[in-house]
């Protein structure tokens, strides 16, 4: 319990900065990681709109991790749902998408993407997770600076496999203008591909 103790400590000026952008911490989750690994999941309701939920991890950002153009960056990952899926295991999947990026050392860039690998509800057709800005939160909440290098909070965006395809295809800038074209609700687990 010690070690969960001192991390959860050094997390504090990060949950401070976060709930001055969210609100007061509602709950979290703490996973069992190999020591050195920990990375929990703090949960914040009505966030980014009322009825809805955002998670965010905490301990990723503990690691300095690699990009492949730009300097060495500290990262946190973040995604939104309706509260309608509070069962749905997400905060999971951030704690699984966390622990596969230490694996690689390496700081998911704007567009990239990990996945698919299943639904990420039962019966939704979103099996991946896209990495873009944390576009329905505050600008503010993008950049956490407390020590060199700076942390970036990153959206895992929930897509689909023909979605995946065309950002292959056709690159991520076409993929997020198409996004804003169509303007699904991305928050619904449920929500049929753009593409």
């Amino acid at each position: 319990m010690p070690r969960i103790e001192n991390t959860m400590n050094e997390m504090v000026p990060l949950l401070q900065f976060l709930e001055s952008q969210l609100g007061q911490m509602a709950g979290g989750q703490i996973f069992e990681s190999p020591p050195g690994r920990e990375v929990y999941v703090a949960r914040y309701d009505n966030q980014p709109v009322t009825d809805a939920i955002t998670y965010v991890t905490t301990g990723l950002s503990r690691h300095v991790l690699h990009q492949l153009s730009g300097p060495d960056i500290r990262l946190e990952l973040l995604t939104c749902t309706w509260s309608s899926f509070r069962e749905a295991s997400l905060d999971s999947l951030l704690f699984i998408l966390a622990q596969q990026i230490l694996d690689r050392h390496h700081a998911p860039a704007q567009g990239e993407y990990i996945g698919p690998a299943g639904p990420v509800v039962t019966g939704s057709k979103l099996e991946a997770f896209y990495f873009m800005p944390p576009l329905y939160h505050p600008e503010t909440l993008e950049v956490f600076s407390d020590e060199p290098p700076e942390t970036i909070i990153v959206w895992a965006l929930p897509v689909a496999p023909s979605e995946v395809e065309f950002i292959k295809n056709s690159g991520w800038r076409a993929f997020e203008k198409e996004l804003h074209r169509v303007a699904p609700d991305v928050m619904d687990m449920f929500r049929d591909p753009i593409v």
